[in-house]
């Protein structure tokens, strides 16, 4: 449902710059930091330029399509905004923002595909 229904409706999404899904393969743990209990399947991301845009989706028909869409194969969802920084010493921090070839703000929506299952979502 996830790429052969759901992603061209996001697509169709004006402001929506890239749309990634990532699904999880696994989960790997570290034994000296607790690990917070939550049933991810896939992580998505939508980007935006700015938080206009984003605002400006969020309130179109064409994301109201995607939401309507998406509900019914979620059993949770979790939503983070936030706002991409290249760590010092990459190649990204050390071009100008103009330069980086990809849009500046992100909204990442990880999604889960059955009942009982976490999404997460970010903004870049």
């Amino acid at each position: 449902v996830w790429l052969g229904e759901h992603a061209p409706l996001v697509h169709a999404v004006p402001q929506v710059r890239r749309y990634v899904l990532s699904f999880i393969l696994e989960e790997p743990t570290r034994p000296d930091v607790p690990t917070q209990a939550m049933n991810v399947d896939a992580v998505a991301e939508l980007w935006y330029d700015d938080m206009a845009s984003l605002k400006a989706a969020v309130a179109s028909p064409q994301m109201k399509r995607v939401t309507d869409n998406g509900a019914p194969h979620l059993g949770a969802i979790k939503t983070f905004i936030t706002e991409y920084s290249p760590a010092p010493g990459t190649v990204r921090s050390q071009a100008g923002r103009a330069a980086i070839d990809e849009p500046c703000t992100r909204m990442t929506t990880g999604i889960g595909a059955s009942p009982g299952t976490g999404a997460f979502a970010r903004r870049r």
